[in-house]
């Protein structure tokens, strides 16, 4: 399992997988994340009509399964063969990925299992939905070594205090994005303390709410910070100045070859 060295610092994670050179969750992406030299992948997960686990940002299948059904309304063996890899075009070119479908949380964690790569699972889930696929999830993590590479992270900070009483021992995050805290002169104290309240163990901030004052008061209430989403690869410098721990990227060969450039 890769581990934070002046090497490696900041950690390079594949936000859906490296999803600007393939479709966005699907195993094609993780692939080349992971061949790039990432240290991890992101992904999101939502649960089908008979609850399982799926891996897949958005809530209907519209935007890349050109379908406009919810996923909470399809069973998990009408969502199995559904493409969700044409829709992708890459240098002009659509189809070169026809044939991926959307991975199971099981799947994709086997597949996990397998690798020295973090994790950063983000649970996309409503009010009525929290418990229910906070229990899936735990109950997915239960069957792979994976507790010291997965962290949990959700804009729902009431799914994430969920999750730790069912699994005290996993990391969270609590993401955050603009919008949800202002005006900025009460912006850190705000976050941190709904932060501590979810009992996260990190801090996942857009990158327009980063600053040094934030990531100082978070690095000394005990917050490891990660950055999303940065395509940059001026962010290796940035985050190294502010000791940010790991940078969330649609492009991580850009910014590993950054890394290595500072590094070397």
């Amino acid at each position: 399992m890769p581990t934070l060295s002046e090497n490696n610092s900041p950690l390079i994670i594949g936000h859906r997988g490296a999803s600007a050179l393939a479709p966005e969750n699907t195993m094609a992406a993780f692939d080349l994340a992971i061949e790039a030299g990432a240290d991890g992948i992101e992904f999101d997960v939502h649960l089908t009509r008979d609850g399982v686990p799926v891996v897949i940002h958005d809530d209907t299948l519209l935007r890349t399964g050109g379908m406009s059904r919810h996923i909470s309304e399809m069973s998990l063996s009408e969502l199995s063969g559904i493409d969700v890899g044409s829709w992708f075009q890459l240098n002009r070119r659509k189809g070169i990925f026809s044939g991926q479908t959307i991975p199971t949380l099981t799947g994709l964690l086997r597949w996990a299992a397998a690798k020295s790569t973090f994790v950063y699972l983000e649970m996309k889930s409503g009010p009525n939905q929290r418990e229910v696929l906070a229990e899936a999830v735990a109950e997915s993590l239960e069957h792979f070594a994976l507790k010291d590479r997965v962290i949990i992270e959700s804009f729902d900070l009431d799914a994430i205090k969920i999750v730790k009483a069912l699994t005290p021992n996993i990391k969270t995050a609590a993401l955050f994005e603009p919008s949800v805290l202002t005006p900025p002169g009460f912006r850190t104290r705000r976050l941190l303390g709904l932060a501590a309240d979810a009992q996260a163990n990190e801090l996942a901030l857009h990158h327009r709410l980063v600053n040094e004052r934030l990531a100082a008061r978070a690095k000394a209430e005990g917050f490891k910070v990660v950055v999303w989403t940065v395509d940059d690869p001026k962010w290796i410098n940035k985050a190294r100045e502010l000791e940010i721990a790991a940078l969330i990227t649609n492009n991580p060969a850009l910014l590993v070859a950054q890394r290595n450039t500072v590094t070397g």
